[in-house]
């Protein structure tokens, strides 16, 4: 079960979260993140079992916790800009196999957008942050 749940989350990192899979220095270590997380819900899978929950259940609600601090993903929102008001370049980066650098080098830009705005479920439709964004984006694809 433990097993199944790691990977899983580390799929969804690297499909969601590319920037902590790519992260270096600063005293980082994904490996010790991955190890956190997984002791942080080590409690309620185990409490999940014990209660006699069938698998998928433990795994998706385990699951959700692991994720619950990365959501919304910034990856996933730049994506969606770029996609749609950047589609040629977001073309070249595909077709050149850098498109998650490139996200990855634009959420390292628009970072402090993010923390300024609080970048949440709540406000990720917030207009002023989209074409903040737009901005960031169009003035470091120039």
């Amino acid at each position: 079960m433990e097993a199944v749940l790691l990977e899983n989350f580390r799929i969804y990192l690297i499909h969601n979260n590319p920037e902590l899979i790519l992260m270096h220095g600063s005293g980082y270590s994904l490996p010790d993140y991955i190890a956190e997380k997984m002791n942080s819900v080590r409690p309620l899978m185990n409490q999940l079992i014990a209660e006699g929950h069938p698998d998928y259940l433990v795994s998706l609600i385990c699951h959700s916790k692991l994720i619950e601090d990365l959501r919304p993903s910034k990856a996933n929102y730049i994506r969606g800009i770029l996609e749609a008001q950047f589609p040629q370049d977001t073309f070249r980066m595909k077709e050149y196999g850098v498109l998650t650098y490139g996200l990855v080098n634009l959420i390292a830009l628009c970072n402090p957008l993010f923390q300024a705005y609080g970048f949440s479920k709540s406000n990720q439709e917030n207009s002023d942050l989209k074409t903040e964004i737009i901005t960031v984006i169009h003035d470091h694809l120039a």
